[in-house]
């Protein structure tokens, strides 16, 4: 397999993999735990604004300057969605889920680990591709 083919795979894993995190993130929180609309939002655009702008700057190879600001931009906003799932916990009325639903506070603490380690481990899984993509581009050069 020769670089330029590993640059694309490692781009579209990475961007691919968190859009299925903010997927994961949204679903779980909205349907089960009574997110907020500002929430939402915050974890749909960056995790969504993540994983579009890695798979857009595949098609801005041939400029340089377009090709480094996207993907600082997909990195700016992985970030993000990093720190909005981190700090769910922190914002979550879990007295009221268990009001509204009618769930126990053991379910409610247990979906909330899995909406947080999920979507955090697939946001580190997308980080690490696109870490390897920046750094394939780095050594091999944009231009193929």
């Amino acid at each position: 397999m020769d670089q330029s083919k590993l640059k694309v795979i490692a781009c579209a894993v990475g961007g691919l993999t968190v859009i299925v995190a903010g997927l994961i993130y949204l679903l779980v929180t909205d349907l089960y735990l009574l997110n907020s609309s500002q929430w939402l939002f915050y974890g749909a655009v960056s995790a969504f604004g993540a994983g579009l702008a890695c798979l857009l700057s595949e098609g801005l190879r041939h400029k340089k300057i377009a090709f480094y600001v996207v993907k600082v931009l997909a990195v700016a906003c992985l970030i993000a969605f990093i720190l909005v799932i981190l700090s769910y916990k922190s914002h979550c009325d879990i007295s009221e889920v268990v009001r509204v639903k009618g769930y126990q506070t053991l379910k409610v603490n247990y979906l909330i680990f899995f909406v947080t380690v999920s979507s955090f481990s697939l946001s580190v899984i997308g980080a690490i591709f696109q870490g390897c993509g920046i750094i394939l581009n780095l050594i091999y050069g944009i231009d193929d």
